[in-house]
């Protein structure tokens, strides 16, 4: 007997999924915060909605140099972060929350500054100006959003961008004050949507004592309320 193919006439079609699959008439396979086939084809997957109470804006419009400095962070160091997690989804949920959230976008421009600097030693110092500009953009903004929406999940995965920041600089302390910072908000929520953050913190503390010791700097004691301090003097 021919089996009738998926969403023939008279078969029920599959009502699950996200959006955006379901629009284009794809078989999604539901894995959060974004499904494969929007992150290979590099489409917005409706599952990754951060802030839902709070009205979206699009991306901060870029200069040339703040395009050069995307474009590097997309094309480098997006393939990186799924790298060092071990998870290829990792590029797409990056990419795509930037596209929805300024806070990411900011802080993604201010990783791009830091990493292309690495090329050219001498702009190291203009690239710490600038990054440090865009980082407390990205604090700024996310406190903003957190006071209206409360969004754990935007929360976390901006502050594991903020660790980048710091590694980058070689702030050993503040890399422990941010990690410890994100785990706490995610101690109570038991979330299968925040899978793949929680998966992220521990790789991140798995590794942590490798950059401390290159560090050479991170004291758990003067680490305890730098963000705190940080996070405070820019509302």
């Amino acid at each position: 007997m021919k089996r009738a193919r998926p969403g023939a006439r008279g078969v029920s079609k599959v009502k699950t999924g996200c959006r955006t699959c379901r629009i284009r008439r794809k078989k999604c396979d539901e894995i959060k915060p974004a499904c494969s086939q929007c992150v290979n084809t590099q489409r917005t997957c409706d599952f990754l909605s951060l802030s839902p109470k709070v009205e979206q804006r699009s991306c901060v419009a870029l200069n040339h140099l703040e395009v050069l400095h995307f474009d590097y962070f997309k094309n480098v160091c997006a393939p990186e972060f799924s790298l060092y997690f071990e998870d290829p989804l990792w590029e797409g949920i990056v990419l795509q929350a930037a596209l929805k959230e300024p806070c990411i976008q900011y802080a993604i421009l201010a990783i791009g500054s830091l990493s292309r600097s690495q090329l050219v030693p001498e702009s190291w110092h203009d690239a710490v100006q600038y990054s440090t500009g865009q980082y407390n953009l990205a604090i700024w903004v996310l406190r903003k959003n957190l006071d209206m929406s409360g969004s754990c999940e935007l929360a976390v995965l901006a502050t594991i961008l903020f660790i980048a920041i710091e590694m980058l600089q070689r702030h050993g302390n503040q890399v422990v004050t941010l990690l410890h910072f994100s785990s706490e908000l995610l101690r109570n929520k038991s979330d299968d949507d925040l899978k793949y953050l929680r998966t992220a913190l521990s790789q991140i503390s798995t590794q942590l004592s490798a950059f401390l010791d290159l560090d050479g700097s991170a004291s758990l004691v003067r680490a305890n309320t730098a963000f705190t301090l940080r996070y405070n003097e820019i509302s």
